[in-house]
């Protein structure tokens, strides 16, 4: 076979350098393609393109991931208005403090025009002498109300009743509540004390606890508490068919003159109470006692045989007084007890603290043994009058306490006085080293006769609270005074952030507080304040006032 010529090598190669690499699956195509070279433009290789992209907004609120600080949140730019509750800082400039406090009810309210106003149903019964936000007691999404009227005397003299509104409430009268339970015997004082009482049975539904200091099962005045779990049901009808009753240890002991919530002290899933009988004589005569009654309850007991009793060692020292609970104040990570003993004499005469125990802490103990005291500043102060456990005012991760001290004297005799403690609490610690003192008006307004936990009211993650002076204003009108936390230094409740004023002159409002949730859905947590001799129809019929913090 001839060999090719150099020539036809040649073009051979320049064939192949135009052929496709792989032309095993390329379509034959005849199609004559023209070329236009008319125009003479050249492209200059060397310089260099643009390929910069759009900018991206991708949550669509006008700025770019560049502009944004949260470019997957529309409600969050520069210079965005703020959104209440929503815990983002919407305008991309401030911090979470002052985001919320934009949101914040400044305007002080009078209880006249504004409130909800719930009255009581007849001449002398005291409605409004305790109140408590009670959860959602019946599962309808809305947070209900209990109103205590210890002195009402519809089935018998001063029996009294527990009112349950559930939420959302309307004005009028007690006489068209959701529920009333009425006092077992005649005078029982059913209502004496009311409080949330947590999920007792864990269940998912709220509980309630109520106090009949004078109720005579267990002995002349010993004392009842009675446990209501949801869903409580309507109409009327007898306290003592409820879910539990807890009796007095001994005559005279009046528990149930305090009562609260007091967390799920074992981690058993079930919420625990905390009772209070200033009466007893079981470590000293009137010294008091409090104790921790583990879930879930059902029937009838004692409060002797409660998981953990504490004994008052000072003759009338009056240890129960108050008690509150539901919070880790010592950081052992179990919910503690805060228990009110205002005649103590453990830093002077009556100046009154508050003895701290951990929720872990089981069997019969005196108060000595306390895990912390909260000691009174001086003589004749009463300290531990009132005591709430408010949760965590100023966001370190601590529960912390608020001590009402009505006798108080620094802004004028018995002006008053409420302290809060932050956490975490140990050993014995002055009230005078404490990160707030929050004073009264004038003199006689026996501010901190009653304290209370507000909740989150500004949404901002820090515990808000409560402070009472039912004797403040003219005529005993009485006022409550919300202080969003977190709260520091020495100031008169004058300057409060909400200042809510009595309706009337006598109503004492103020003498019962509670922060009630959000009661009318609309994401705002609301209060509930009480004045037991505010006269609506009837003398002293009393009242309690639901307030949408929301509107203010």
């Amino acid at each position: 076979m001839p060999r090719p010529t150099a020539l036809a090598l040649l073009a051979l190669l320049a064939c192949k350098d135009d052929a496709p690499t792989d032309d095993s699956s390329a379509p034959t195509d005849d199609t004559t393609v023209e070329v236009d070279d008319t125009d003479d433009s050249t492209v200059d290789d060397t310089a260099p393109q643009d390929d910069t992209e759009a900018p991206v907004d991708e949550d669509g609120d006008g700025f770019s991931a560049a502009e944004d600080c949260d470019d997957q949140d529309a409600t969050v730019y520069p210079g965005a208005a703020e959104v209440c509750g929503d815990g983002a800082v919407n305008d991309c400039d401030s911090d979470a403090l002052t985001a919320a406090a934009g949101c914040r009810s400044v305007d002080d309210v009078d209880l006249s025009a504004g409130g909800v106003r719930l009255t009581g149903e007849a001449n002398g019964d005291s409605a409004g002498w305790a109140v408590a936000g009670a959860g959602d007691l019946n599962g309808d999404g809305y947070a209900d109300v209990a109103v205590g009227a210890p002195s009402e005397s519809g089935t018998q003299r001063t029996a009294g009743s527990v009112y349950v509104v559930y939420g959302p409430v309307s004005a009028g009268s007690l006489a068209a509540a959701d529920l009333q339970l009425v006092g077992e015997a005649q005078d029982d004082y059913a209502g004496y004390a009311v409080a949330a009482a947590g999920d007792v049975n864990h269940d998912g539904l709220a509980d309630l606890v109520a106090g009949a200091i004078w109720n005579d099962e267990a002995g002349r005045d010993a004392g009842a508490v009675y446990l209501w779990s949801g869903p409580t049901g309507t109409g009327e009808t007898n306290i003592v068919t409820g879910t539990a009753r807890l009796l007095g240890a001994a005559a005279g002991d009046q528990a149930g003159f305090s009562v609260s919530a007091a967390g799920d002290v074992d981690g058993d899933g079930n919420d625990d109470l905390l009772v209070g009988a200033n009466y007893s004589d079981g470590g000293a005569q009137d010294g008091g006692a409090a104790y921790v009654a583990r879930g879930p309850l059902s029937g009838d007991s004692s409060l002797a045989d409660a998981a953990l009793v504490i004994l008052g060692d000072e003759a009338t020292g009056w240890l129960g007084y108050s008690v509150s609970g539901g919070h880790d104040v010592d950081g052992d990570g179990t919910p503690d007890a805060l228990v009110g003993m205002p005649y103590s004499y453990v830093s002077d005469a009556r100046a009154g603290a508050v003895m701290v125990f951990s929720g872990a802490t089981t069997g019969t103990v005196s108060a000595p043994d306390a895990d912390a005291r909260l000691l009174g500043e001086l003589r004749a102060d009463y300290a531990g009058w009132s005591v709430a456990s408010p949760g965590d005012v100023d966001g370190d991760g601590y529960g912390d306490a608020l001590v009402g001290a009505p006798r108080e004297d620094s802004a004028g005799n018995s002006a008053g006085a409420a302290y809060v403690v932050l956490g975490p609490l140990a050993g014995d610690m002055a009230l005078s080293a404490a990160v707030a003192k929050l004073t009264g008006v004038a003199e006689d307004d026996r501010a901190g006769q009653t304290v209370a936990a507000a909740g989150d009211v500004d949404r901002d993650g820090r515990a808000d609270v409560l402070v009472g002076a039912p004797l403040e204003g003219s005529g005993d009108r009485g006022s409550a005074y919300l202080l969003y936390g977190p709260v520091s230094g020495t100031a008169s409740l004058a300057d409060a952030d909400v200042v809510l004023t009595g309706a009337a002159s006598a109503d004492q409002a103020g003498y019962a507080l509670s922060g009630a949730g959000d009661v009318n859905g609309d994401g705002a947590g609301d209060l509930l304040i009480g004045g037991y001799k505010h006269a609506g129809d009837d003398t002293n019929s009393g009242a309690a006032w639901v307030v949408w913090m929301s509107t203010y």
